[in-house]
């Protein structure tokens, strides 16, 4: 899912609803505790707190995600259905509490919940965040290009600067925001007005392969792409355990990927397609694995942060396009987004067993051979988007667009944004 997002502009009639600045504030609060579970210490139990733990962690996270994304794109029917259903909420809602809730028991009680439990609890976590993902994608895709955009935008944006104030809270104060944040975020999405679309995704599966076409290199690029994500990220937070780098780097981070794609978007939103993009940064993508197979901190924090910024911007803009690619394409939303993101987020998972493997003993004095694969990866990946630009999408737009087959664009109105337009059977 890799092309452009349009800079189109929003007239006064696009001026934000209630509803839908009620669901921006939820999503929001979905992203913020999303983000700072995964990227910040807030949830490190007893059994969990040193780097190849927290890294291992994260790698069954990822894992539980992506295995999520594999099934319900695969062999879940009616997935329409079980994304707009309470019930499924509400077990999303659980499973993300989960961890919370085993950090409080060891804090009140003192005493340390086994590690196969707390790995237990973060697949969990990771199926439930998957699975409410795919619920706010759903609950989005009525809005139109130009208009979603922006919400996913200022969505993102507001929650850097809140994940910021997140990271600054005490370890105490931070888990029972996490916890409000969870809670809240899913109270909005239950009180989504109801679809009044038919559920027509039985057939997505049969509709997506005669009418578009899937490409492996896509599905490359994005597995690379998470690596490289994790991989830093994964750098970064093994320095602020080892009290190396400040906390605050995580949160700033993401500020930095906010600010390149706001500039991108006003002076050169072709920029946006990632494999133009990539190409800008290749010399910073290189240079920086280079840099960070033979560096020692705080330089090696320095140059993790900054590819960060770059890999999860490619992130963000996939991101975005799935939320959108499924109404475009007269498919799900929710299995369209599920398998696009399928590829990036096992990619981060990847990374996280790197990171862990760096972090142990035996994983001493391989840096330099892991930086080199990496960038033989990156160079490769690069290759693949500027050799086979055509090949390069993971799923492609409509074929034979603009022959009778397709239909014509909608106007939705903004305040349905949370309503399902009923699709044209293939």
């Amino acid at each position: 899912m890799t092309q452009s997002i349009s800079n189109g502009e929003v007239g006064a009639e696009d001026r934000l609803t209630e509803i839908s600045l009620l669901g921006m504030v939820g999503y929001v609060l979905f992203m913020t505790a999303q983000l700072s579970s995964l990227y910040s210490p807030v949830l490190t139990t007893a059994q969990t707190d040193t780097g190849v733990a927290f890294c291992l962690c994260r790698c069954v996270a990822m894992a539980a995600a992506a295995a999520f994304h594999f099934v319900f794109s695969r062999f879940v029917k009616n997935r329409d259905r079980t994304v707009r259903s309470a019930q499924a909420k509400v077990a999303g809602l659980a499973g993300q509490a989960l961890l919370p809730v085993i950090v409080v028991i060891e804090t009140a009680t003192g005493l340390a919940v086994p590690a196969a439990v707390v790995a237990v609890a973060w697949a969990c976590w990771g199926c439930a965040n998957a699975l409410l993902a795919c619920s706010w994608v759903d609950a989005k895709s009525n809005l139109e290009e130009s208009y979603a955009t922006k919400i996913a935008f200022w969505s993102f944006a507001i929650t850097s600067f809140l994940l910021v104030g997140m990271l600054a809270l005490t370890p105490t104060a931070a888990l029972g925001a996490l916890l409000v944040m969870e809670a809240a975020s899913c109270l909005v999405l239950l009180q989504a007005p109801p679809h009044r679309g038919a559920d027509m995704d039985e057939h997505d599966e049969e509709w997506l392969s005669a009418k578009s076409s899937f490409r492996r290199s896509g599905s490359y690029v994005m597995i690379v792409d998470g690596v490289l994500i994790s991989f830093c990220a994964g750098v970064m937070m093994v320095g602020v355990l080892r009290d190396q780098f400040p906390l605050l780097l995580m949160g700033v981070s993401f500020i930095g990927t906010a600010a390149i794609f706001c500039s991108f978007k006003r002076t050169n939103p072709a920029l946006l397609s990632l494999e133009r993009s990539q190409l800008v940064f290749l010399p910073v993508l290189t240079g920086g694995l280079c840099v960070m197979g033979f560096a020692k901190a705080p330089v090696v924090g320095v140059v993790a942060f900054i590819l960060f910024i770059v890999a999860y911007l490619f992130d963000f803009v996939n991101r975005s396009i799935l939320s959108l690619r499924g109404n475009l394409l007269s498919v799900s939303p929710s299995y369209c987004f599920s398998k696009g993101r399928l590829f990036i987020i096992a990619g981060q998972a990847f990374g996280w067993v790197v990171v862990a493997f760096l972090s142990s003993p035996g994983g001493a004095g391989t840096a330099p051979i892991v930086a080199t694969t990496l960038i033989v990866l990156v160079c490769a990946y690069i290759t693949v988007g500027t050799i086979l630009p055509d090949k390069y999408p993971l799923i492609d737009e409509i074929a034979d667009e603009g022959t009778e087959e397709t239909p014509p664009p909608k106007t939705i109105p903004r305040s349905q944004w949370w309503s399902t337009p009923t699709r044209t059977a293939a």
